[in-house]
């Protein structure tokens, strides 16, 4: 009895230990989120370990506790097991249930025969026999269905202790009576149970954690394809080892393809890319991949399986890495955004049409006005004039914030990179702001550290724009005092300057609550002050961000009733070369007009459109300025070589060679490096301005192009650094007018043409014959699918179609040139065809009335010069290949009348339209008289 009663101890003490290790188990299987059933299996597992450990300590300690209350304890354990299972896997658990049951009755049966020896003995043997069954099958579904390399580590532990056990009751057996060695059979499948108690109760509260947790991720996984679904997203996955990618039917259907058209690699999805979109993708995964960016993400085009290009907005992440940290696997997401872009480039042609059809009728105001306070007025009228000037230029400004905001908030706006001297953008600020600081009776300074460099590299006009928005805002709110302009040089690296500017006033200052939203787009800080001032509330918005974009920050300090001080640091680079080469301030000798300045000068002008050309040899006549032409970049080459010209007015899309080729190769030639190169294009695309000025441009001028922007960008680049009076009054179009014609602006026209109505009406003619069918074959090649060149045509007829101000056709013209759709082009197209033909039958009725107009005044042919002088001076003009004046032929027109000369007069006009000074000369001849012999 005395050594049962030690084996007895010896299991009860094991019991005790293994209960110990469970809860250690159950605690290292710990999740987030199940820390409540944790808690009813820790704790039963607790009171199961008091329990055996009181019943093995019976006899050792100096107290007494009962064999019932001891078994309470364990009673207690299981009861709480019993529960947990049941609320915590219902109707699942089925064996968890079975193994507390078993567990139950044995103790029932333990404390009934707690006392009697053979009883102990056979309700200890069934109790084995019954759980060794339940303990077997929680092995295999544990071996299954939990982690497996937890799982052997336990069983492994626990087979050292049975393989002791068992090794010391054989022993006692043979060293001892025989008779106990069946006992010490019984008692080593006694050490069986403990095994089995062990591995069931930690595998059972595995199996139940991981069945939730799978329930858990089942749903969450469902959730996540309900959201894909409804945010209408597709999933890719790109094996970066083996090359596969694939894509899941949503991807596949968002470009109306099925499973099996495109091949599950990566060269299948490249080969749907749009060519000009591979290079940023390209690009975005090789950064991704050398783990330059946190993700993968950029935007592109598709081709769909209807033909059409779909843009997709693409995200993704490297989900499985090697050892040394590289992407083994990448997977994420598909967006189809073309309707997104395609409302931005609606957004951006509604903001092209609206900045030309609401512009040009404004500066035809301001300049009309400008004339009209030019002629005797009374006070009470040029009262009227000026608040009539005023609006007009607020309406402008208004205007101007609108679109630059626009192009900020798509990402359109591109800074420049040119020389530029900080002095020049100094003084327009004071010349435009002085007006308004003057009137207020303020006193407006300029304060310049000597160490700040005078010449720097940047955007000079977006710098300039900043201080006129900040400087003018101090002059709205400042009632008395004075506005500090001052720049400070922050700090120098090498060739990159940090300049601190800061513009200070004593106005009427702003308070601390509203300073947060000072930079928000469309706000006003005081509502009265904002209505009576006038603005959009865009000009601070449009200020921070284009500081943003130098490098810097803008911020505001402000007092109430003391004033405001607006300060920002940019980075610009030093232009070394210029600050060596920067003399001393002199006194600038008396300004003269643009038009004397360029009298004489010889400009080359490439241009492949005969009638863009001819425009452009017209206006470039009307100051005096001697032109000679190139029809592409190849001939500007060689002429260039042949005589060197002032200045180089040069065209983009041309056959042969184009202007940005043709710039690099004039700039190629000895000496020509610094030949001013001025771009004349319908290309308005910022990308394609910064294209042209990394190629060499001087300037970037946008077809149609306004006499007086051309006139002042020729004296910019003949005469850097000067400063300009306004423009010369070239023709007075106030009294000049043309025959109504619709699809034509009016004002528009004239205004192309140098006020002159003859002008209209031959550059409407010669419109007529060169681009009259440029609608019918765009219709043509599009339906042979020659897009490249229907594109071409298009950009053709845009440019010439604003050079007689058909604003209509100019915009169906460029957005033509922005749809990427072919049904779109075709629609757009025959619209195109459609206008013309209409221009075309208007024209007629044009000319007529026009012919009319033009007889009703005979008093003009009268004050022109004698037929011999005119043909003089043709000659002379042809002789160097300058502009001829459209008045001198329409003077000819009158003064002949024989049929012989009228004949000879039409091929002279032709062969002048063609810039074909020899055949010009010949015919010209004809109409000369011969000297007798």
């Amino acid at each position: 009895m005395e050594f049962l009663s030690l084996d007895i101890k010896t299991l009860l003490r094991l019991l005790a230990i293994a209960n110990l290790f469970a809860i250690a188990m159950l605690l290292a299987y710990r999740r987030e989120g199940q820390e409540q059933p944790l808690r009813w299996f820790v704790v039963s597992r607790g009171l199961q370990m008091v329990g055996w450990g009181l019943l093995s300590l019976r006899g050792d300690i100096p107290f007494v506790l009962s064999m019932h209350a001891a078994n309470s304890v364990l009673f207690a354990g299981f009861a709480l097991e019993m529960i947990a299972l049941t609320y915590y896997a219902p109707g699942r658990q089925v064996l968890m249930r079975l193994y507390v049951g078993l567990q139950v009755c044995g103790m029932v049966l333990l404390w009934v025969y707690q006392e009697t020896l053979t009883g102990l003995i056979i309700v200890a043997s069934i109790w084995v026999i019954l759980l060794v069954f339940p303990a077997a099958i929680a092995l295999v579904q544990g071996a299954n269905r939990s982690n497996p390399s937890r799982l052997q580590k336990s069983i492994a532990a626990f087979l050292l202790v049975l393989c002791a056990a068992c090794v010391w009751r054989i022993h006692d057996a043979i060293t001892m009576d025989i008779t106990l060695f069946t006992r010490s059979i019984g008692q080593s499948l006694t050490y069986v149970a403990l095994f089995a108690l062990m591995v069931v109760g930690s595998s059972g509260f595995m199996l139940l954690m991981k069945e939730r947790a799978d329930v858990a991720l089942i749903s969450a996984y469902q959730r996540l394809r309900l959201s894909l679904r409804g945010g209408r997203l597709a999933t890719w996955e790109w094996n970066v080892a083996s090359n596969i990618n694939r894509m899941d039917d949503a991807w596949l259907s968002m470009l109306g393809y099925v499973q099996g058209d495109v091949p599950e690699t990566y060269e299948g999805f490249r080969s749907l890319m749009h060519p000009d979109d591979v290079t940023a993708m390209e690009a975005a995964v090789a950064d991704h991949l050398a783990r330059k960016s946190e993700f993968y993400e950029v935007d592109f085009r598709l081709r769909a399986k209807d033909g059409n290009w779909r843009w997709i907005h693409a995200g993704g992440v490297g989900v499985e890495h090697d050892a040394q940290g590289h992407v083994l696997h990448m997977a994420g997401i598909h967006m189809d955004i073309t309707e997104q872009r395609q409302a931005e480039m609606a957004k951006q042609a509604f903001v092209s049409m609206v900045s030309h059809e609401l512009r040009t009728p404004i500066n035809a105001i301001i300049g009309m006005n400008l004339r009209l306070l030019r002629t005797e007025l009374t006070a009470q009228q040029k009262d009227y004039a000026g608040k009539i000037g005023k609006s007009s230029e607020l309406l402008l400004r208004v205007i101007n914030d609108i679109l630059d905001f626009s192009k900020l908030e798509a990402g359109k706006l591109r800074l420049q990179h040119a020389p530029f001297l900080l002095d020049d953008v100094l003084t327009r600020v004071v010349d435009i702001i002085g007006v308004a600081t003057d009137e207020r009776g303020l006193r407006l300074t300029v304060d310049v550290a000597p160490d700040v460099p005078p010449a720097l590299i940047g955007d000079g006009l977006r710098l300039e724009q900043v201080l006129i928005n900040l400087v003018g805002n101090a002059a709205k709110f400042t009632e008395a005092g004075e506005i500090t302009l001052s720049v400070r040089l922050d700090h120098c690296e090498t060739t990159v300057a940090a300049l601190l500017f800061s513009v200070r006033d004593t106005g009427i200052g702003i308070a601390k609550d509203d300073l947060a939203r000072l930079f928000q787009p469309f706000s006003q800080v005081d509502g009265f002050l904002a209505r009576r001032q006038g603005g959009t509330g865009l000009g601070l918005a449009i200020s921070s961000q284009l500081v943003e974009m130098m490098g810097g920050k803008l911020r505001a300090e402000s007092t109430p009733g003391v004033g405001s001080n607006f300060q920002f640091v940019v980075h610009l680079a030093v232009d070394v070369e210029a600050q060596a080469k920067t003399a001393p301030p002199q006194v600038h000798a008396p300004l003269q007009p643009i038009s004397a300045t360029l009298h004489g000068r010889h400009v080359l002008l490439v241009e492949d459109n005969a009638f863009n050309r001819q425009v452009a040899a017209e206006t470039l006549g009307d100051v005096g300025i001697i032109v000679e032409q190139a029809s592409n970049g190849q001939e500007a080459v060689d002429k260039v070589l042949a005589r060197t010209p002032d200045i180089v007015l040069m065209d983009i899309q041309m056959p042969v060679m184009d202007g940005l080729e043709a710039t690099h190769q004039i700039h190629k030639l000895p000496g020509m490096e610094k030949l001013p190169i001025i771009a004349m294009t319908a290309h308005g695309m910022p990308q394609m301005r910064q294209q042209g000025m990394a190629a060499g441009f001087k300037d970037y001028l946008i077809k149609p192009i306004q006499p007086d922007d051309l006139y002042a960008a020729l004296a910019r680049c003949l005469l850097p650094g000067a400063k300009q009076p306004e423009q010369p009054g070239i023709a007075d179009t106030s009294t000049n007018t043309i025959p109504p014609l619709p699809s034509i602006d009016a004002t528009l026209a004239l205004q192309m043409a140098g006020g002159q109505t003859s002008r209209v009406s031959t550059r409407l003619r010669q419109f007529i014959a060169d681009m009259g069918d440029g609608g019918k074959q765009m219709q043509a090649l599009g339906q042979r699918q020659e897009w490249t060149k229907a594109w071409q045509l298009a950009h053709a007829l845009k440019g010439a179609a604003g050079n007689i101000g058909a604003s209509r056709l100019q915009a169906l013209a460029d957005a033509y040139l922005k749809e990427e759709s072919a049904p779109a082009r075709t629609a757009l197209a025959q619209d195109i065809s459609s206008e013309l033909a209409l221009l075309r039958q208007r024209a007629q009725t044009f000319h007529a009335n026009h012919a009319h107009h033009a007889n009703s005044k005979p008093e003009a042919v009268q004050t022109t010069s004698a037929p011999a002088q005119i043909l003089a001076d043709i000659a002379q003009g042809i002789e160097r290949h300058g502009h001829i004046p459209q008045e001198w032929l329409d003077t000819l027109v009158v003064s002949f009348d024989e049929p012989a000369k009228q004949t000879s007069l039409a091929q002279l006009h032709a062969a002048l339209s063609r810039f074909d000074y020899a055949e010009a000369a010949t015919h010209l001849a004809r109409l000369t008289p011969r000297e007798p012999s």
